[in-house]
């Protein structure tokens, strides 16, 4: 838990001639023979839902992760060793508001209590993102010269999903789910050794 390890390949630096780059990712949990990779930068800006009420099962963000990323990040060898995963939806701790039903996926962003889980202390939360994420829009701290990213849970209501603050805090009251200006993602995935 917590070393490094380089998983898959995705556009980062923004120069498309130089062919994508290895994405790295963060051990955050070890279960038996399978351990749960986090990428360790903001890869990417993507909108949680193109819809003004969504929840993960149907969000954007759900679609983008298990479809294109999917897509583009891993050969073949590479997709068969991640594993598909239950993925328990709750209800936001903070607010009540409930994040829908729980669904099957092999790339996810984390919940709240993952987050909580698995980077208990704040600035073990940072990430900074990549040159593509920074173009696509996700907005760069000055000072701590990181970014936010979503989890998978309900914000304060149905029109929100919470996220991880710049700073490493949780925003459990979140931001509107058809946001595209500043928050990033950081996909989660389960892989078998």
């Amino acid at each position: 838990v917590g070393s490094r390890v380089s998983f898959g390949h995705y556009e980062q630096d923004g120069d498309t001639e130089n062919g994508t780059e290895e994405l790295i990712w963060t051990v955050a949990a070890v279960d038996g023979d399978k351990r749960l990779l986090v990428t360790e930068k903001v890869i990417d800006m993507q909108t949680f839902s193109k819809s003004r009420k969504d929840t993960w099962e149907t969000s954007a963000l759900r679609t983008w992760m298990n479809e294109d990323f999917v897509a583009s990040a891993f050969s073949a060898e590479e997709m068969a060793k991640i594993a598909d995963t239950a993925v328990t939806m709750g209800k936001n701790p903070e607010t009540g508001a409930d994040g829908g039903n729980s669904t099957t996926d092999k790339v996810f962003a984390l919940s709240i209590g993952e987050v909580l889980q698995y980077f208990p202390e704040q600035e073990s939360r940072l990430a900074e993102a990549t040159a593509v994420a920074v173009a696509n829009g996700v907005s760069v701290d000055p000072n701590y010269k990181t970014s936010g990213y979503w989890t998978r849970d309900a914000g304060e209501n149905g029109q929100n999903a919470a996220y991880v603050y710049y700073y490493g805090g949780i925003n459990y009251d979140g931001a509107h789910i058809r946001n595209t200006d500043y928050i990033g993602v950081r996909p989660a995935i389960w892989v078998t050794k």
